[in-house]
């Protein structure tokens, strides 16, 4: 175990309590509703996987790539789910708060030494948690154009489809100026 990263040691031993504070606070939270109402079968398990998977990544030396390779997976879960891209990310702001309440409520860091590890483990969490939400947004953004792509119809050979401004300008404004530039061609005599 790197020292630098005492903190993430502390999400893999306590990772379920962690979990565990953080389903209680969003379930409370103003600015989570969506979460209110949901059971803890449904929202515990959100937290235990994705501490999980943040344990995966955080010793990678490309991190990017861990958080690629698997939350863009979590942020679809969560959109089929109905959960708000505002509340959603919110979420993950609670669950990197959760890892540092718990580790300040255990008094995890307490010489000069390992301070200086919490601020490394600190820079290293938010790095992480930056680009989860990055991959979290990336696909919210694409799965809500996907969703607002106009659907297309297929026409069968022999339908006919009348543009509005035909039928505008039937019933519309301008008939009387087609119905006398119509009869000034048909009217030799004008």
């Amino acid at each position: 175990m790197k020292t630098s990263l005492k903190l993430i040691e502390l999400v893999r031993d306590k990772g379920e309590d962690i979990a565990g504070n953080w389903a209680r606070d969003v379930r409370k939270n103003a600015k989570t509703p969506f979460y209110h109402d949901l059971p803890d079968e449904k929202i515990l398990p959100q937290a235990i996987h994705f501490y999980e998977h943040l344990l995966k990544i955080v010793n990678l030396d490309d991190p990017f790539a861990g958080a690629r390779d698997y939350f863009p997976g979590y942020a679809e879960r969560l959109y089929r789910d109905g959960v708000p891209l505002n509340e959603a990310v919110y979420a993950l702001v609670l669950m990197r708060r959760h890892i540092w309440l718990y580790a300040e409520f255990q008094v995890t860091f307490i010489t000069a030494i390992e301070r200086n590890q919490a601020v490394e483990s600190l820079l290293r969490t938010t790095l992480i948690f930056d680009y989860i939400m990055y991959f979290v947004t990336e696909t919210y953004e694409t799965l809500l154009k996907r969703q607002a792509a106009p659907k297309r119809t297929t026409r069968k050979k022999g339908d006919y489809v009348i543009p509005w401004s035909s039928w505008a300008s039937l019933w519309g404004e301008g008939r009387d100026k087609k119905e006398e530039a119509f009869h000034n061609l048909n009217d030799p005599a004008r």
